[in-house]
């Protein structure tokens, strides 16, 4: 099992070092860990000089700071609340509701090993990931009151046996979830596949879709398809799905407008934002997933807050 209190190197850079920062606060006994507590623990191995260690602990202080700004009106999710710069606190009242272990689920879907812990009180976290992801969506085109708006997840949404590729109609998955896709789009036809070769794809990359129709249900509308991912190890994954080449290659006649790339994650970017999305498209990190989680569904949400504080449990903490 992965140990997620592993002190980072001073190396790592903000966003690690504020990961870490914000796992001591929720462990330690006093709901708390400064500046101070995070050099006292970076390894002297690396460097003896601690004034060496100062500069990186301030910027990812700085980053906890950007944490709550980024959040806009979300901030109220934010379970955490600093004090002079250089203080993280744990605020308990801040994960009641449920809708305050939000954060606590997308920070704990980074740090645990996604692969090995992914299952916590019979719930798949990366799914969630997607419903959630899905929700997102749809607010931010303006959705959930909006009945032109619409949004789906296109893996999870093929029912049986996830380890079955035969539906029960005797077709692939894959091809009826691409016949549902084009119904609920009204757009793509049907599915056809460019390829002599056997169908082999489970989702090619596609987690969810969204959409923002007229009230003639007709084509030419803005469509996005989007990637999610946990972890950390997000990197590789960018360029990776590639929207006009999906409908290329599954679609009988691809839609009038090639769908917007969107991509979601757990982590948190502070550098390279641009860099990324440049290959990832739209880029919702942990903080605008959360800009947009108003009004979720009650299920999701407490699920999210039941897989969060049973996975806690798992690794020591007390939620």
């Amino acid at each position: 099992m992965k140990d997620i209190y592993a002190t980072p190197s001073w190396r790592a850079g903000p966003v690690r070092l504020a990961d870490h920062i914000e796992l001591c606060a929720l462990r330690s006994p006093r709901r708390r860990f400064s500046a101070g507590d995070m050099i006292a623990n970076l390894d002297r191995r690396e460097d003896e000089e601690e004034e060496n260690f100062e500069r990186p602990v301030s910027e990812a202080f700085q980053e906890l700071a950007e944490r709550i700004e980024h959040l806009g009106s979300a901030r109220g999710l934010y379970p955490f609340e600093l004090r002079g710069g250089d203080e993280l606190r744990a605020r308990r009242e801040a994960r009641r509701p449920d809708g305050g272990c939000l954060y606590l689920f997308l920070l704990l879907a980074t740090t645990l090993n996604m692969r090995d812990q992914r299952w916590h009180a019979e719930l798949d976290g990366a799914e969630l990931f997607e419903r959630l992801s899905a929700e997102v969506a749809r607010r931010y085109l303006g959705g959930p009151d909006d009945p032109r708006v619409g949004a789906l997840v296109f893996g999870t949404s093929r029912a049986g046996d996830v380890h079955s590729d035969e539906s029960p109609t005797g077709s692939t998955r894959f091809e009826a979830a691409v016949n549902d896709l084009c119904q609920r789009l009204g757009e793509g036809g049907h599915f056809r596949p460019r390829t002599d070769r056997s169908v082999r794809a489970r989702d090619d990359k596609l987690d969810v879709v969204v959409w923002r129709g007229f009230s003639d249900r007709r084509g030419a509308k803005l469509v996005g398809f989007g990637q999610c991912k946990t972890g950390t190890a997000w990197g590789p994954e960018l360029p990776r799905l590639n929207p006009d080449a999906f409908c290329r290659r599954w679609f009988d006649a691809p839609p009038a407008v090639t769908p917007v790339k969107l991509f979601f994650l757990t982590d948190r970017v502070r550098e390279d934002f641009i860099h990324h999305g440049i290959e990832a498209g739209v880029l919702f990190d942990r903080c605008r997933v959360l800009d947009y989680a108003d009004r979720l569904p009650r299920e999701l949400v407490s699920k999210c807050a039941l897989w969060a504080r049973t996975a806690a449990t798992t690794v020591g903490l007390s939620l």
